[in-house]
């Protein structure tokens, strides 16, 4: 985390007298010691007191309260900053919702290529009662993953794809989730459509939220999620 604070550093290290500096409230006990130059602007999720259309979870609320605080600044009208951000869809493969069929949600979140991601993704998904299918797994970054493992209790599902984390975590998903797992798929479509299958008889998430790279199977996480969205697209128009 310190490294990863010095990094971020730079984004204001360099700002002059009069330049803005605009801040999540949970950091600032950490940034206050680097005395930032810029004017500071502290925003939290509870700022933004409106409903985001399309948008769930309390991060999403929190970049919101960040983007109206934005607009103050540079003078753009609050009520039509509100609608604009009350209306966003978000944007490619990060948790947006790509389809609904059988009361069934499809959601691309290939960009949770990291532990911490699918924690955001179960903690936006799982508060309105909705089970989840859960696609999980791809290549290690050696990252921890012990919140993760505890945070999959909200899984109804969990449908494996093949990958060096798979491989690390397997042991302990067998051990604390015997009956949520499904076996490794190597193949993206037949894993999707196991998920599908299993949520036909409820409804809920099919939620793919990877928690990890896909390099033994993809390019990277974008081709991962145009491959997602095209055997999304082939359920919702009954190809398949």
């Amino acid at each position: 985390m310190d490294d990863y604070l010095f990094d971020k550093k730079a984004i204001y290290l360099y700002q002059k007298k009069g330049d803005y500096f605009v801040v999540n409230k949970q950091v600032m006990t950490i940034l206050v010691p680097f005395h930032p130059k810029g004017v500071l602007r502290v925003f939290k999720a509870e700022d933004f007191p409106f409903e985001l259309q399309y948008l769930k979870g309390k991060h999403n609320k929190e970049n919101a309260a960040a983007a109206l605080c934005v607009s103050r600044i540079v003078g753009i009208d609050e009520k039509k900053a509100v609608e604009s951000i009350t209306a966003f869809k978000g944007l490619s493969y990060r948790q947006k919702i790509v389809g609904v069929k059988d009361s069934i949600v499809f959601v691309n979140d290939t960009t949770s290529t990291t532990p911490i991601a699918t924690i955001k993704a179960l903690d936006s998904f799982a508060h309105d009662g909705k089970k989840i299918f859960l696609l999980l797994g791809g290549t290690s970054k050696n990252l921890p993953y012990e919140i993760l493992i505890d945070r999959l209790v909200d899984a109804e599902k969990i449908i494996l794809l093949k990958g060096s984390f798979t491989d690390e975590i397997i042991s302990i998903l067998r051990e604390k989730y015997a009956n949520k797992i499904t076996e490794v798929y190597g193949d993206l479509e037949q894993a999707v459509n196991i998920a599908y299958e299993f949520a036909k008889s409820t409804g809920g998430y099919v939620l793919f939220s990877p928690a990890a790279p896909s390099f033994a199977m993809f390019n990277n996480e974008f081709h991962r999620g145009e491959e997602f969205n095209k055997i999304v697209k082939k359920i919702l128009d009954n190809k398949i």
